[in-house]
């Protein structure tokens, strides 16, 4: 009987410790990874707060206070300048005043991860956007010849041997791109040829991306040399191409087979855009060829009010299933490369957009001028392109998706 009673008497006198201190909220949250430390912490409590002293210590040994400034009065929420110490644990300890007289301490941290990749990492990103232009180009070029076969008829022989150089690009892209793959493994040039880091690294997806990727391209350059059933054999190939780039990557992560298949058709529909523009080009440069031009132009534009905004739904699901939430845009490295990504997607839009509205009608009622603005705009889309496929690329091999910048096990808690 007297120990219910004082079980009782002990949980009653812990009520009123635990209302004390009723931290609603912290910014950032208590466990968050963030790409760089940010200007300030905000703390939201239910109850009315004074603080006394909020104390930051980095895990580098660092300890500061502090400016509480001119926020010295009970409120509900404060927020306070942060010094940024770079990389590492930043835990935030915070004392004051209860409205009840109760003095009240807590405490919280977050981790901030600054990326920075190595010599063999950014060689490896930069063989992987030669891979993408590499596999979108030939097989956007074989899409396009299929597509539009009446306009690009007079450039067949024109569009196989860009076809041939871009799968011959993305064939050693890929390879090349292994081998670093190995280096970066060992941190030393010698693991670009290492049989065992190379041999670790094959049994796992990479290599088995490797192999459709090779497969694929082997049937492209095959089918390209083919008359007849040659294109159909190509595009084939260009398809096993583009599917094993759902073999690696966090979409593989996720697990979910209709995301691999979402991904298989936002990037045969980007194929298809970059294959046009090379005859685009071509064909708007020749004034004999303006009604050509005009043809494929308007003809493309009609394809793409129907690719263009599937392919952007399409980008919408796979980074909300990868990111997990608006914030991460904001406080995850990956977060902030697709924005730099977003917003090369958003000139090449605008310069599409030009094209549709502007330039194509003009050289559908004979205007050479809308052919040489056309050409302009051009190459402005390519310059976004690379821009993108760069992005691409550092999202697929520097960044960690948001779910690896998980919260982590702290032994103190808010």
């Amino acid at each position: 009987m007297k120990a219910i009673l004082l079980a009782g008497m002990l949980a009653l006198a812990a009520t009123p410790a635990l209302a004390h201190s009723a931290l609603d909220a912290t910014a950032p949250e208590h466990g968050a990874v963030l790409a760089q430390a940010p200007p300030s912490i905000v703390l939201t409590f239910a109850k009315r707060v004074r603080l006394t002293r909020v104390r930051m210590t980095h895990d580098a040994g660092n300890a500061i206070d502090l400016d509480l400034g001119e926020q010295t009065a009970f409120a509900n929420r404060f927020e306070l300048p942060l010094k940024d110490m770079g990389s590492g644990l930043y835990r935030i300890e915070w004392r004051g005043l209860s409205g009840d007289g109760h003095a009240v301490r807590r405490t919280f941290a977050f981790r901030v991860q600054c990326f920075v990749p190595d010599t063999w990492e950014l060689a490896s990103t930069l063989a992987l956007s030669l891979l993408y232009l590499g596999v979108l180009g030939s097989i956007g070029q074989v899409l396009v010849r299929i597509v539009f076969s009446r306009e690009t008829a007079g450039l067949h022989a024109t569009m196989v041997r860009q076809a041939t150089a871009l799968a011959v690009l993305a064939l050693l892209a890929a390879g090349i791109g292994f081998a670093l793959t190995g280096a970066a493994m060992t941190g030393e040039i010698s693991g670009m040829t290492d049989p065992e880091m190379l041999g670790l690294l094959w049994q796992t997806p990479v290599g088995a991306a490797l192999a459709y990727r090779v497969a694929g391209l082997g049937l492209v350059l095959l089918g390209l040399r083919l008359a007849g059933i040659g294109l159909p054999i190509a595009a084939v190939g260009g398809l096993l191409s583009l599917w094993s780039f759902s073999r690696v990557g966090h979409v593989t992560d996720v697990g979910a087979l209709w995301l691999e298949f979402l991904l298989l058709l936002h990037l045969a529909g980007a194929a298809l855009w970059i294959g046009v523009l090379s005859p685009l080009h071509i064909l708007a440069g020749k004034r004999e060829d303006l009604s050509l031009a005009a043809s494929l132009a308007h003809r493309f534009g009609r394809v793409a009010a129907f690719a263009v905004p599937f392919l952007i739904a399409a980008g919408i699901v796979l980074a909300w299933r990868l990111l997990g939430g608006v914030e991460a845009l904001l406080e995850t490295g990956y977060g902030l490369t697709l924005l730099a990504k977003i917003g090369a997607v958003a000139c090449l839009l605008a310069a599409a957009a030009a094209n549709k509205y502007r330039f194509v009608p003009a050289m559908k009622a004979g205007d050479r001028r809308g052919a040489v603005a056309l050409r302009r705009t051009i190459t402005v889309e390519w310059a976004a392109i690379c821009l993108v496929l760069l992005a691409t690329a550092a999202l697929t091999s520097l960044q960690g998706a948001p779910w690896d910048q998980h919260a982590f096990s702290l032994t103190h808690n808010p």
